[in-house]
């Protein structure tokens, strides 16, 4: 990676134990948000998708339109996503949403009641990215479950595009 030939690939769950993950986003301009929350979003979700029917199966508001990024997919509703979200250092310039929630996306604890102002809409970062001056990129997906067998097989051709993107 020092040399700018390699990428690092970093999927986190809401229900992470290791404060070691935190850290490492830190490191790059990340911060990831508080254990046991996810992205919710009563507007834009899928619904054959939402299990726990908490809406937290959500569809991205938007995505970066780099396609050596996200793998040629300029659509973020086909993409799925069901994961904790981070928010970017504004002062590092290195480091870009890559995916991030709509305008009526927030992140909380879906089980509990929200009495504070949580992170929303495009400042939800559900994915990211730090490019290095030298080429090398680490990227930051807050979801483990975007990355199954079984939901690429759900979420279809254009989600397992964005993903194979992400690791390129």
């Amino acid at each position: 990676v020092d040399r700018g030939n390699g990428s690092v690939l970093l999927a986190v769950s809401p229900d992470r134990k290791e404060e070691s993950v935190e850290i490492a986003a830190l490191v790059c301009a990340v911060q990831l948000h508080h254990r046991q929350t996810y992205v919710i979003d009563h507007g834009s979700f899928h619904s054959k998708l939402d299990k726990a029917k908490d809406h937290t199966a959500v569809k991205p508001g938007g995505v970066i339109p780099a396609e050596r990024i996200n793998g040629g997919v300029d659509t973020p509703e086909s993409v799925f996503f069901r994961g904790t979200a981070g928010s970017l250092d504004p002062d590092n310039e290195l480091v870009e949403s890559v995916l991030w929630g709509s305008p009526t996306a927030y992140v909380a604890n879906p089980k509990e009641d929200v009495t504070k102002a949580p992170l929303v809409g495009k400042d939800v970062a559900m994915v990211t990215a730090l490019q290095t001056r030298g080429g090398a990129r680490t990227v930051f997906v807050g979801s483990l479950e975007m990355l199954t067998d079984e939901v690429m097989k759900k979420a279809g051709e254009r989600h397992a595009q964005f993903v194979h993107g992400l690791a390129a």
